[in-house]
């Protein structure tokens, strides 16, 4: 009335039949086979050699039919019963699972077999758990002083991965926790701290396919640490915004892009939630070989950092740390930067950004010893109630001259002059705030000339920016008065800078007022720069006039001066000792034509 069968290897669950003869029964219920299931293994960690007992059910259904790997790599099972089996670990084995293949299926670890690093030892590893990206949340509890707990992962070339922390809870002296990441060679290629206000660990970019593992040392305390491990958000230029956010306060986020060298891009950071506190955040980004590239923080309002022409082609990051315990919630979207390039003839270049924020960036090439004039006019920055830009303008070895621009100008003029070197330069053109800016950039050669002594000269700068660069000379020992007369602006009222340079270069005197007295030291050719104001239009007519030289003695009888030509001013020179009180009188004075009052 029974059979007694023996399940054949590679047998499944299903119904049993029986056959006699041509008749064929079939069981309504189905027979269960049951494939093998690992519980653990001990050690958790181990080295070249080291026994490890691994315990589960199903080991062994079918004597010598059973195998089992190491991570992928083959092990020789020293014994085995249904419900335990050992191995000793290969030389070259690497961290990973443990697998076990029997007739009736395979069975794989939950956690991860630990090679332990030469520098922490195997008997130090006391617990290990393995993460999964976007996997749950995974816990080890570090309840013995100078001990480890080791989190292991598996990871391809080229992913950029970063261990979240949910929990961390510390007895050791000022809270900071030390770990170090090992690759599958079991090389060390991170370390640092983490603490109850640095939750995250960003890892490098994984160069190899593999099990890579994190170990938190407790030091002279205990720790409890639970973590998850999350892919890197990967942004993507002039692409929809992606929103971004962290499960746990003071975790940070990575976010990765690809760039190719000289571009110019804007990373706009919008739609969080900062929690309390004006800055919510700091922005931190580095170049594909790990240098800091630029830094920012985030207040209420969102943030923009501006990334003009970077270096090199290659993969970029970006860290945003959160400033105060909110967990980060934003929008994040990377966008090409408003470029240009602008010319010495004083073609208009229009400027518009769309991205609160976001700057341009304007370029021309340039000649060394060349004297340019770059004007801003039309400027327009919403909203309303910020008040300027700033203008950076680099050389092509990078030095840098500052200046700014406001809208109650509503432009400005910045003058070049004598140029450090033949190249590229480029102009860096950034709103306060978050505005949004509408303008006119011009650059233009000066306007050159050379003054005579008695005879004006007519100026017209016509171009916004545009300046006036104008010689004279005269004998040492004369003085000259620089004279700029019958100016004319637009907008209008527009004051003008006169900078006064000795032939040596260097500067004899700045100053708005339209005359300038120059006692004459040398015969070499002396050189005044007009620049208008706001990065105005004007014309003007420029003379240089010798002046009446004259001395005056204290109680001496008056002296008589007479000039000869129009605008001449006399320079009356008398020698006076310290503390004495004088009075200057002028008498008998007759101007010509008489209506100059």
């Amino acid at each position: 009335n029974q059979i007694v069968a023996t399940v054949p290897g590679g047998a499944t669950s299903g119904p049993i039949s029986v056959t006699v003869g041509t008749v064929t029964a079939t069981s309504s219920a189905s027979f269960s086979v049951t494939g093998p299931m690992i519980t653990g293994f001990a050690p958790v960690a181990g080295t070249n050699g080291t026994i490890v007992t691994v315990t589960g059910t199903g080991l062994d259904p079918v004597p010598g039919s059973t195998t089992a790997t190491l991570d992928g790599m083959s092990v020789s099972i020293t014994s085995i019963s249904n419900t335990q089996f050992t191995f000793a670990v290969p030389s070259t084995a690497t961290s990973g699972p443990i697998q076990i293949t029997t007739p009736n299926g395979q069975a794989t670890s939950a956690n991860d077999f630990i090679i332990a690093p030469g520098s922490i030892g195997a008997a130090n590893i006391i617990t290990s758990s393995t993460l999964t990206t976007s996997g749950p949340v995974q816990n080890l509890d570090i309840g013995v002083a100078n001990s480890y707990g080791v989190f292991a992962f598996g990871a391809s070339t080229g992913q950029w991965l970063t261990v979240q922390l949910a929990i961390l809870s510390t007895t050791i002296s000022g809270g900071n926790v030390a770990y170090q990441v090992y690759s599958p060679s079991n090389a060390q290629i991170a370390s640092g701290t983490v603490s109850a206000s640095v939750m995250s660990i960003h890892l490098p970019q994984i160069q190899a396919t593999g099990t890579y593992i994190v170990a938190f040392g407790s030091g002279s305390g205990t720790v409890d640490v639970s973590a998850a491990l999350e892919t890197d958000a990967s942004l993507t230029i002039n692409a929809a915004p992606q929103s971004i956010s962290a499960l746990w306060p003071w975790q940070s986020k990575r976010l990765v892009w690809t760039a190719t060298a000289g571009q110019s891009l804007v990373l706009g950071i919008t739609n969080y939630n900062p929690g309390l506190g004006s800055d919510f955040a700091q922005l931190t980004a580095y170049a594909p070989d790990g240098s800091l590239l630029a830094t920012s923080s985030c207040g209420y309002l969102g943030c923009l950092m501006n990334l003009n022409s970077v270096p090199t082609t290659g993969t970029y990051t970006v860290v945003i740390q959160p400033l105060n315990a909110n967990p980060l919630n934003f929008t994040a979207a990377l966008v090409t930067a408003v470029t240009g390039s602008l010319t010495t003839t004083g073609s208009p270049v229009t400027v518009v950004t769309t991205v609160p924020g976001q700057s341009a960036t304007l370029t021309f090439s340039g000649t060394q010893g060349e004297n340019l004039g770059f004007g801003i006019t039309n400027l327009v920055l919403v909203p309303a109630s910020v008040i300027g830009v700033t203008v950076d303008i680099y050389s092509p070895s990078g030095m840098l001259l500052n200046s700014s621009c406001n809208t109650t100008s509503p432009g400005c003029g910045i003058s070049l002059n004598n140029l450090p070197l033949t190249g590229t330069y480029s102009i860096v053109i950034t709103p306060a705030g978050t505005a949004i800016m509408n303008l006119t950039a011009t650059l233009t050669q000066d306007v050159t000339g050379t003054l005579s002594p008695d005879t004006p000269l007519a100026i017209n700068l016509t171009t916004p920016g545009e300046n006036a660069l104008l010689t004279f000379s005269g004998t040492p020992g004369q003085v000259m008065s620089l004279q700029v007369s019958g100016v004319s602006t637009t907008p209008a009222g527009a004051p003008l800078q006169e900078t006064v340079y000795n032939p040596d270069g260097t500067t004899f005197s700045t100053t708005t007022t339209n005359t300038i007295i120059v006692p004459i030291a040398s015969s070499a050719n002396y050189s005044v720069l007009i620049a208008p104001y706001y990065g105005a239009t004007a014309t003007m007519q420029v003379a240089t006039i010798p002046m009446l030289l004259g001395a005056l003695g204290i109680n001496a009888p008056g002296s008589n001066f007479s000039t000869t030509s129009a605008g001449q001013s006399a320079y009356l020179t008398f020698s006076a000792t310290a503390g004495q009180n004088l009075g200057l009188g002028i008498t008998n004075l007759a101007l010509n034509p008489s209506s100059v009052t």
